[in-house]
């Protein structure tokens, strides 16, 4: 659950491996390519990962308490993703989970935050657009 690879569809051939190293409960449950051509974007249930396609490598990665649902425009470098937010007072379901949630917005292609700070297992902590 750890690993994404890439085929050409034609020559059925192996492009790429991707990989991450992920807790052995979490698992990559979202892929998209934005409308750049050159990354995609991967989620699983706490982080989002952006992947180089030319290097194979994150180019950045977000941690949140919950990842929700994410969404890459094909037309554009823009990728939506709704996180839970960690907060004590946030409101409660019945089966305890968070009710609060953000829709942040990234850059789809190498944005990163300039202090350098490690994301989720390693590599450049994503910073949102908005």
């Amino acid at each position: 659950p750890d690993v994404i690879t890439l085929w050409e569809p034609l020559t059925n051939g192996l492009l790429a491996t991707l990989s991450q190293p992920l807790e052995a409960s979490d698992g990559f449950v979202f892929l998209a390519f934005p409308g750049d051509g050159g990354t995609l974007i991967a989620h699983t249930s706490r982080a989002v990962f952006c992947f180089s396609l030319l290097t194979s490598h994150v180019l950045w990665a977000y941690q949140a308490p919950e990842v929700l649902a994410a969404a890459a425009d094909p037309c554009s470098d823009a990728t939506l993703v709704a996180v839970a937010l960690a907060m004590p007072s946030a409101p409660r379901s019945a089966d305890g989970r968070c009710t609060s949630f953000a829709i942040l917005e990234f850059d789809g292609t190498s944005q990163a935050r300039s202090d350098g700070a490690a994301g989720a297992g390693g590599g450049t902590m994503g910073a949102p657009r908005r």
